[in-house]
């Protein structure tokens, strides 16, 4: 009998395996070559339109019924408007290109289309032109849940800002409206579950419903009944996230098993929900939500037999080696904040937004005195989160350390006896300690070229992570618009060079270096000021009294020193040493007074030079130095690369940081051209992403893509 049942398992295992292994090569086939798609006609839910100032972003099916995603540029308040009162299904003509998505090109960026592809299975991007916005389509089975998506969506504009954010977060699992910042520091501090509905709101949901029925007198097989019915109902009118439909599915299993009078383990609901999420989607587990929410769901399942204070212990190191590979970073006050918080949320939180989004028609002033507690709930958690010594970088550790992390935390956890428990305690902090001397102390420099788009940010790393100095931050040219066409836009700092610090384990940076006072070379420093620790901004002498840096620095004079330059200055950062060759009188800022800097890194020689013109590059002949690696100036303009200072110089290789498709026609083809003429080889950040330099004994580059992406 034993035997038969074993032959029994096995059979079902190979045969569980094959259709796993088909179905992993049918997405991973999906994932290389996807369909691209041609039709003029898309199909859109009333809660899948969002419009951002002059801008409709959308999700839609086409006629061949390929998901994408669109976006449009809105010509009037009135049109803005009409997009916002959508509450039925349409079907729209479409004039327009569809692109790829791009993937990320920066180490430690966010690959939003490789997430976009795993988890959603969409891979373009419809640029649309004119759309001509036809009749309503007639009701289908699931389209009132759209439909009341989007009237929740368009109640909630109407309430008081953070009370709002509270509302579509809860009841949509919505955070495209919400405050991002405000939104970075709650994952900073590591309870951003806790707005949004998960399994701790799912649980005590049913046991709050469980109660009233047996106060109420009413049978529990109906209290049940009513649960199998309304919780798919509600996960999908919430947004369907991977931890909430994680909880749903999981009490949704076990309230049918007792409808049904079977017995079945938590460990046995839980497998089964996690092999069905992941036939349907293969890559679930390679999103930071994903992985997240079934690790703390089975270690919570995997330590039942420990107390409340010791099952957060152990939750807490089972998160800890997740949140360093995502994030690189944690913060120390996380696990008192989920022990104090959870509740707090669930009890406080969840009423008074359910409370002030109802009432606000009738009780305004209610709405408004609740929107007040959030708002200073809200600042004291924006002051925890931006206290340095709260906030531990400690860099992204390698996959095989994250693992090793894992399997130590869970043999922790099996250690009953005291003296074994002290031991594996030892041994999980040296596991720590190496994973931490893997990242911080590495006997090589770098020098890193940040792909950031038309712009300059350049990164030095010193040998050990000594110290750091960042080169221009990069940033965008901001014009003037109507109230109506603003709109939050994303900056390279908080997505690119942030994440990338915090990845190498640099906690702060020696200096920040300005070249001159262009947008594309400084927009961002407030941003990397307010977000970062900075010791000190160097300039070239003269830029203080330009107004529009005056304004800049303001609010960082208090914890920023400032450090004007000439030429002939020199700098000196963890013993590495900058020598400033221009400019050599004071200026505003422009071009013409852009900061050179020159270095040495082992045995290679580098010569940054802003958007200094042939000009300068001319002067900087009259001074004595040797150069190696070069950055175009001007991003390969035919304003910069005299030919005679490149004849002279003749490094072996100059980089350009340039943006793709620029308006600007960077690199100019002459310039291109020169730099054939005199064999010197040159590679962009718009084909090769970011560019890494390595000092050590065999110095080399290293790009991060191998070719440039697909259009």
């Amino acid at each position: 009998m034993l035997k038969m049942q074993q032959k029994s398992v096995l059979t079902a295992a190979a045969i569980l395996g094959s259709l796993f292994a088909l179905r992993c090569w049918q997405a991973q086939a999906l994932q290389q070559s996807p369909p691209r798609p041609t039709a003029t006609t898309l199909t859109v839910q009333p809660d899948q339109v969002r419009t951002s100032g002059d801008l409709v972003f959308m999700t839609g099916r086409t006629a061949e019924n390929i998901r994408v995603q669109g976006i449009y540029r809105l010509r009037s308040p009135a049109e803005k408007q009409a997009y916002q009162q959508i509450y039925r299904k349409q079907r729209w003509m479409v004039t327009g290109t569809y692109e790829r998505l791009q993937p990320a090109t920066n180490e430690g960026e966010f690959d939003y289309a490789r997430y976009q592809g795993q988890q959603q299975h969409i891979f373009y991007q419809l640029q649309a032109e004119t759309i001509d916005r036809q009749t309503n389509l007639p009701y289908q089975l699931g389209d009132g849940i759209h439909w009341l998506r989007a009237a929740v969506q368009h109640y909630c504009r109407q309430l008081p800002p953070r009370l709002a954010d509270h509302a579509r977060q809860l009841l949509l699992g919505d955070r495209s409206e919400s405050d991002r910042e405000y939104q970075q520091e709650l994952g900073q501090l590591g309870i951003i579950h806790l707005f949004s509905l998960s399994g701790l709101h799912v649980y005590s949901l049913i046991a709050g419903l469980y109660g009233i029925t047996t106060v109420l007198k009413i049978p529990r097989e109906w209290c049940r009944t009513a649960l199998l019915v309304l919780l798919p109902v509600g996960c999908v009118l919430a947004g369907a996230g991977t931890g909430l439909r994680r909880a749903v599915l999981f009490s949704w299993f076990g309230l049918l098993c007792q409808c049904l009078q079977i017995r079945t383990a938590r460990l046995d609901r839980f497998s089964i929900v996690l092999i069905g999420e992941l036939f349907l989607n293969p890559y679930l587990l390679f999103s930071f939500g994903g992985v997240l929410s079934y690790l703390m769901a089975g270690g919570l399942i995997y330590c039942t037999h420990r107390s409340e204070w010791q099952r957060l212990w152990f939750l807490t190191a089972l998160n800890l080696p997740i949140c360093l590979l995502m994030r690189s970073e944690w913060h120390l006050l996380t696990l008192l904040l989920n022990l104090v918080a959870a509740p707090l949320f669930v009890h406080l939180i969840v009423p008074l937004t359910l409370i002030g989004a109802a009432v606000f028609p009738i009780l305004p002033s209610l709405s408004q005195l609740i929107e007040w507690f959030f708002t200073v709930l809200m600042q004291q958690l924006s002051w925890l989160a931006q206290v340095p010594q709260f906030n531990f970088v400690f860099g992204q550790p390698e996959v095989w350390l994250v693992l090793l992390l894992l399997g130590a935390t869970l043999h922790l956890n099996q250690q009953f006896n005291q003296k074994r428990r002290r031991h594996a305690w030892v041994r999980l902090g040296c596991y720590y300690f190496i994973a931490l001397i893997s990242i911080r102390w590495l006997p090589f420099g770098k020098v890193v070229f940040f792909d950031i788009g038309q712009g300059d940010s350049i990164l030095i790393e010193m040998p050990f992570k000594r110290g750091a100095v960042l080169i221009d931050t990069g940033g965008k040219l901001s014009f003037q618009q109507e109230k109506w066409q603003e709109r939050t836009a994303s900056n390279r700092v908080e997505t690119i060079t942030l994440p990338y610090l915090k990845k190498e384990g640099i906690r702060s940076l020696d200096a920040v270096i300005l070249s001159h006072q262009d947008a594309d070379h400084i927009g961002d420093l407030a941003v990397l000021l307010k977000r970062f620790p900075v010791r000190e901004v160097v300039y070239g002498q003269g830029l203080e009294q330009n107004p529009q840096f005056q304004r800049k620095m303001a609010p960082f004079l208090d914890r920023v020193q400032l450090h004007p330059v000439l030429a002939g200055s020199q700098l000196r950062y963890a013993g590495q040493k900058f020598d400033i060759l221009a400019p050599s009188r004071p200026g505003l800022g422009t071009n013409e007074d852009s900061v050179v800097v020159h270095f040495q890194m082992g045995t290679k020689r580098w010569l940054l030079t802003g958007d200094l013109d042939r000009d300068g590059e001319q002067k900087l002949l009259q001074q004595p130095f040797a150069v190696d690696y070069l950055k175009a100036g001007h991003h390969g303009s035919h304003t910069a690369s005299d030919p005679a200072a490149l004849k002279k110089w003749h490094p072996e290789k100059i980089l350009i940081s340039v943006g793709r498709k620029n308006r600007y026609g960077h690199p100019h083809p002459d310039v291109l051209a020169t730099y054939h003429t005199l064999g010197i080889p040159f590679e962009t950040t718009a084909q090769r992403g970011m560019i890494t330099w390595y000092d050590g004994y065999r110095s080399h580059f290293t790009y991060y893509l191998k070719k440039e992406p697909p259009a």
